[in-house]
């Protein structure tokens, strides 16, 4: 049963937000291979995102895949982020995990 908390876009956004870690690539390229992690492009917050996700707003992930603004991780990728021995933020929203790399820095 879910816990009708979890139901409430504010209270799963602020259990998300905890659940948010900074992680090493390495760590997370198992989930890759089994076509798990998706990318989501730092021009969207990766709470906002997982939050749709959770409460599947499938429109609006629609949207993103569409847009290019989340995607899966393929192996071209993964291997450049394992040779970079990223870090990347995360958070798992089963059966998915979604990442996001640091966004640059402005000048």
């Amino acid at each position: 049963m879910i816990d009708p908390d979890l139901e409430n876009p504010e209270i799963l956004k602020q259990k998300l937000n905890l659940d948010t870690a900074r992680i090493n690539w390495s760590v997370l390229a198992t989930y890759q291979k089994e076509g798990a992690v998706i990318e989501v492009m730092t021009s969207l917050d990766l709470v906002e995102v997982a939050v749709e996700f959770a409460l599947d707003g499938s429109e609006k992930v629609k949207t993103w895949l569409t847009e290019g603004l989340i995607r899966k991780i393929d192996d071209e990728q993964s291997s450049l982020w394992q040779d970079q021995n990223l870090e990347v933020w995360a958070v798992v929203v089963a059966p998915w995990v979604l990442v996001q790399t640091e966004k640059p820095l402005s000048k």
